[in-house]
């Protein structure tokens, strides 16, 4: 996916999976999701919402501009969670990328978003609330 928005445009975009059938995807057994980007030229507001119905878990950072291809890990253990919610029944997910600058015209290119328990090899950047 790219993502190029105009000066002075403050982006959004929510990327649903499994809004029009439920995932019912167990992510219990992993550590983390990792999502690999090709390039960021500016500071990107970066949310990850699984849910389990209605209940969700939150994780996210705010990634700063990086001209290359990088990772952004989000540790499980460190999403915050409604009650209700499991990581052994994810139904669906919300991906949010939004511009983290008062500029605006934030633009990113992503390649793959996946669960792991290891560390990838290269530039990773891994945010620990």
């Amino acid at each position: 996916m790219v993502q190029t928005a105009g000066y002075f445009v403050g982006p959004r975009i929510d990327m649903y999976y499994g809004n029009q059938s439920p995932m019912h995807a167990d992510f219990s057994g992993y550590q983390k999701i990792r999502v690999n980007f090709t390039g960021l030229t500016q500071t990107l507001n970066f949310n990850i919402q699984p849910h389990t119905g209605g209940p969700y878990a939150q994780g996210g950072c705010n990634i700063p501009a990086y001209g290359g291809s990088f990772s952004v890990e989000l540790p499980l253990n460190q999403f915050i969670q409604t009650q209700g919610f499991s990581f052994a029944d994810v139904t669906n997910m919300d991906v949010i990328f939004q511009d983290g600058s008062v500029l605006g015209g934030v633009s990113f290119g992503t390649t793959s978003i996946e669960l792991s328990n290891t560390t990838k090899g290269g530039i990773v950047i891994d945010y620990h609330y």
